[in-house]
């Protein structure tokens, strides 16, 4: 016989706050995580307390084993917590009380691990200049750490044999930037020619395993006569007498001095010398750089002839270096215009602001929203819109945006109009474009569907505001031109993407990817420039919601709209497209073929677009996209910074999202957040209702969790379940007797948790339903 002694215990009379205290650590940051536990007893006596050691993870200490309640302890994660890996780790610490059960607390760590990157603030290739006879360039390399300090060392080689001081070939990287002096020997140069280039590296190991980053150094030896290659902006508008102008002229051989007989002279071209004006202030940067300051003349100057007081036109600028005496002859000249009329200087899309790379064309495509950036759009004589914005407003007899703003209150008014038009001679009128918004320098517009005709090809573009009109703007003609809206003002970053329930997909309310695709949730991108719709149903009849089946054409719901509004329009240019248009369960036109429908990737990896077409109760040429994500273990991610991830995915990463038709791509740097994700099924059928009473039915009764590490807990984290029915935490059934009170619908989310080393969450939402008693 064995005897046995069965002690039976009361509870713990002891409670924590809080119950489950968690902690985040971060490795090698030095800082041991920390969190306060206040203890307290129900009964009025004071009883003393022990903490089991035993029951202490490794990862964690506490500042006190013993005591009387009440007492508040400190619990400090140890330097173990830097021997674990990435991710969370739970243990139950147990407090112990004489002749009662132990109180057990349930304790979570998170710990990150960020190891930091060293980058190059100016980039790994640089390309300088230097003309014969000037001092040899001192340029900066810029190292800078992403994260914590960063040790490195530098070797040089190279014909060029970049020169570090001592001082720098060894030592720390910060994240604000290390900046490193680069020098050069002067005998290198001695014999150097013009034309020729001198190269050598800057070499930088760092890290451990140890990286290296080789930077580049390129200088072209140039001769000591001073030219010039750009100016930038090109044009200047008529200005009120005073204002001023910041111009750089761009060239090679500039001579930054404090003599006047060595500084590059900066002048006026008038018969074939350079003439000094009084209004234009130079300052040579460096030799390839001049910043200029010029003043609207406060009385007619000849040489610069700002309107009103002078006529506008062409001014020569030139330059040309003293090498020690003295020179008037130009060496160098550019063309600056000083215009009173409206000016474009650049054309973007809307959403993603890329500007075309120089001496190329910007592209546009029919029904793109396009921003156009200038000068004078709206000023004319000293009058205009001034510092105001002109809106478009949608007018409700015809539901357009017009094609003309003005700022004036006069019965004549001037008309701001922005056309586009063949480059033949004379050109030919294709459309005036629908203006959304207009200010001096900037109006934003839809492009035209007419420009449909003219894909491959080029067209012009002319702002107009009264008499006065600018010079034509050439663009290309796409198919279409992507672009995606952004959260930020430059079309870069986090994308307008929302989930299922129209809140923005962002850091904290990632969208879920599940390891099946198929499971996966579906977002809402807002997208420009995917060109022309080609929905094939009628809206003169009825459908069933369904795309593309049911996207309507163009020309069937111009006919409704005509309809509508009594009018006679033959395109939809800048329409207002109000969904009550619509036949019942016909949708607007769309992308319904397969050459017109965008494809989706999603850190590298194919999503599968579910809807393409034009937005409700918006305007023509906006575009929504409905994309479901790719599954968590769909292959190797590449994220937002260029890293890769092997799926399946276990924690939120930040991916790229592109877009692409028609052989164009969506802007770079559009990011969305994703998270791994349970799927979670809700009750169903009969199990969604319940009568007063009445045993609740048993018969798909369940949340069922799966895609995950079983086993699955199971909480209710949204709303509530009708009194007298529970939610088991560990099968997730759904049962009990509905309370004489309970009768009503409940919108409840459970939410389910799995059992992997970083786990994984998902939720369902559904209704519950609880009858009153017959």
């Amino acid at each position: 016989m064995i005897p046995v002694t069965l002690q039976i215990l009361g509870p713990s009379p002891l409670s924590a706050l809080p119950a489950a205290p968690s902690l985040s650590y971060t490795k090698g940051s030095g800082t041991p995580a920390s969190v306060n536990v206040a203890l307290s007893a129900s009964a009025a006596a004071t009883p003393s307390f022990t903490v089991d050691t035993t029951s202490l993870p490794p990862w964690l200490t506490v500042d006190a084993v013993t005591g009387t309640i009440p007492r508040s302890l400190r619990f400090t994660t140890t330097s173990v917590a830097d021997s674990k890996a990435q991710g969370a780790y739970s243990a139950t610490v147990h407090v112990q009380v004489s002749g009662y059960a132990d109180l057990g607390v349930p304790f979570g760590l998170t710990v990150s691990s960020v190891a930091p990157v060293l980058t190059v603030a100016e980039g790994t290739s640089r390309n300088l200049s230097w003309a014969v006879g000037q001092p040899l360039p001192i340029p900066y390399i810029t190292l800078a750490s992403s994260g914590s300090t960063i040790a490195y060392s530098i070797a040089t080689s190279g014909v060029l044999a970049p020169v570090i001081s001592d001082s720098f070939l060894k030592g720390l990287v910060y994240s604000y930037g290390t900046p490193i002096p680069v020098t050069f020997d002067q005998d290198v140069f001695a014999t150097a020619q013009p034309g020729s280039i001198l190269s050598g590296t800057v070499t930088v190991t760092w890290g451990s395993p140890a990286s290296t980053t080789v930077i580049t150094i390129n200088i072209a030896v140039q001769s000591a006569e001073a030219t010039l290659a750009d100016v930038s902006p090109l044009s200047l508008p008529a200005a009120a007498p005073g204002q001023t102008f910041t111009v750089a002229l761009s060239g090679t051989g500039f001579t930054a001095s404090p003599d006047a007989r060595q500084r590059t002279v900066v002048g006026i071209v008038s018969a074939k010398s350079l003439v000094a004006d009084a209004n234009i202030a130079s300052t040579v940067v460096d030799s390839a750089v001049i910043i200029l300051t010029i003043t609207v003349p406060t009385a007619a100057d000849p040489l610069l002839p700002f309107a009103p007081a002078g006529p506008g036109g062409t001014v020569t600028l030139g330059v040309c270096n003293p090498m020690g005496t003295a020179c008037s002859t130009p060496t160098g000249t550019a063309a600056l215009t000083i215009d009173i009329k409206p000016v474009i200087q650049v054309v973007t899309s809307a959403s993603s602001f890329v500007q075309a790379s120089p001496l190329a064309l910007a592209t546009v495509a029919p029904y793109d929203m396009v921003s156009l950036f200038g000068f004078n759009f709206c000023t004319a004589g000293g009058t205009g819109c001034g510092k105001a914005t002109l809106f478009g407003a949608v007018a409700p007899a015809t539901l357009h945006y017009p094609t003309s703003l003005t700022p004036d209150k006069s019965a004549s008014p001037r008309l701001l109009t922005v056309a586009f038009q063949t480059q033949a001679t004379p050109p030919v009128a294709i459309a005036n474009a629908p203006l959304l918004f207009a200010t001096d320098g900037q109006i934003n517009l839809l492009v035209p569907s007419a420009v449909a005709a003219f894909i491959g090809k080029s067209v012009d573009m002319v702002v107009k505001f009264g008499s006065s009109s600018g010079a034509p703007f050439p663009v290309n003609i796409a198919a279409a031109d992507p672009g995606i809206f952004t959260l930020s003002s430059d079309g870069q970053g986090e994308g307008a993407v929302l989930d299922s329930d129209w809140s923005m997909v962002t850091r904290g309310n990632e969208a879920g990817m599940r390891q099946t695709a198929a499971d996966s949730d579906i977002v809402q991108m807002y997208v420009t420039g995917l060109g022309v719709p080609d929905g094939a149903a009628d809206n003169g009849s009825s459908g069933t919601g369904l795309w593309p089946a049911d996207c309507v054409t163009t020309a069937s719901f111009l006919t409704s709209l005509n309809s509508l509004t009594s009018g006679s329009f033959t395109t939809l240019d800048g329409v207002f497209l109000s969904r009550g248009l619509l036949n019942t369960g016909r949708l607007l036109p769309c992308l319904r073929s397969a050459g017109n429908v965008p494809s989706v990737t999603i850190g590298g990896q194919p999503a599968t677009v579910t809807y393409a077409g034009w937005v409700p109760d918006s305007v023509a040429g906006l575009y929504q996209l409905n994309v479901r994500l790719p599954g968590s273990g769909a292959g190797t991610f590449t994220t937002a910074s260029g890293a890769t991830i092997a799926g399946p995915l276990t924690v939120p990463v930040q991916l790229p999202v592109t877009i692409a038709v028609h052989g164009s791509n969506s802007q770079a740097g559009v990011t969305m957040w994703v998270a791994p994700q349970l799927k979670v099924t809700g009750p169903v059928g009969a199990a969604l209702q319940g009568t007063v009473g009445a045993k609740w039915s048993a018969t798909g009764s369940l949340v069922t969790a799966s895609e995950g590490t079983g086993p699955y807990q199971y909480a209710v984290t949204g709303g509530s379940l009708p009194g007298g029915v529970t939610l088991d935490a560990v099968s997730g059934a759904i049962s009990g007797t509905p309370a004489a009170n309970a009768a009503g619908a409940y919108t409840v989310t459970v939410t389910a948790t799995d059992s992997a080393v970083a786990p994984l969450t998902g939720s369902a939402a559904f209704t519950l339903t609880v009858n009153a008693a017959h």
